[in-house]
């Protein structure tokens, strides 16, 4: 899904398991509690407000170091 467009998307019951959502546009779409800590990714297109709640590995933190409200799993 590298490169795949979400963006301003309601997402429910959605799941991101085991797959590359590499430069995935996710800007507009709120991820809050959408576990993201097993999928692959070095850049995201979103919004801070976006990523609120969201859940990552610490591994993927590095990505968004100075961001708020991120839940590291």
């Amino acid at each position: 899904m590298i490169g795949a467009d979400f963006a301003y998307l309601a997402l429910q019951k959605m799941e991101f398991s085991q797959c590359n959502i590499d430069q995935a546009f996710m800007t507009g779409t709120k991820m809050k509690d959408l576990d993201l800590s097993d999928c692959q990714f070095d850049s995201l297109v979103l919004t801070m407000e976006d990523l609120n709640g969201c859940v990552i590995s610490p591994h993927q933190a590095a990505t968004f170091v100075g961001l708020m409200g991120i839940i590291i799993k």
